[in-house]
């Protein structure tokens, strides 16, 4: 039995269609993060679990996440019931390793602070000099729920 032979119109869609997913799919970013949760002292993975915090750092530059680079950070907050999002938050930093600290005790208040964390197996002067001096903060956002807007909105 002979298998049909591939046309050669089917072959240049093919073809077109791995150049589009090439380009389009490999626009690699690196990136870290970390997730958070509400009510307090619930796990991302708990049965118990209401909300889903993300704060997630990505990069596009090609050197290590620890390096002093262009980075994006976003922090989100879903409900796990309905997938709706109440924060979404996007911030640009030229810094380096991005950590958060991230306090959300009471529901209708978030604070979050975010800072460059020196990392000892970066091998540059910046991220020694972190290590030396300690962590250097980026910005402190405070967060409030609105029960109007149903969402968080950030308090300047």
């Amino acid at each position: 039995m002979r298998l049909p032979l591939i046309r050669n119109v089917d072959l240049m869609i093919l073809l077109i269609i791995f150049l589009f997913l090439l380009i389009y799919g490999c626009q690699g970013e690196d990136y870290a993060g970390e997730f958070f949760s509400y009510p307090p002292n619930t796990t991302t993975d708990s049965i118990n679990l209401e909300y889903l915090g993300r704060f997630i750092i990505t990069q596009k530059e090609k050197i290590p996440l620890t390096r002093k680079a262009h980075k994006n950070v976003v922090i989100s907050i879903q409900k796990n019931a309905d997938k709706k999002y109440y924060l979404s938050d996007k911030l640009q930093f030229y810094s380096a390793y991005i950590d958060a600290v991230i306090e959300w005790k009471q529901f209708d208040k978030l604070d979050i602070i975010l800072y460059e964390a020196g990392n000892e197996f970066a091998d540059d002067d910046y991220n020694r000099q972190l290590i030396i001096k300690g962590p250097n903060q980026l910005i402190h956002l405070k967060y409030t729920y609105d029960v109007k807007a149903n969402k968080f909105i950030r308090k300047e």
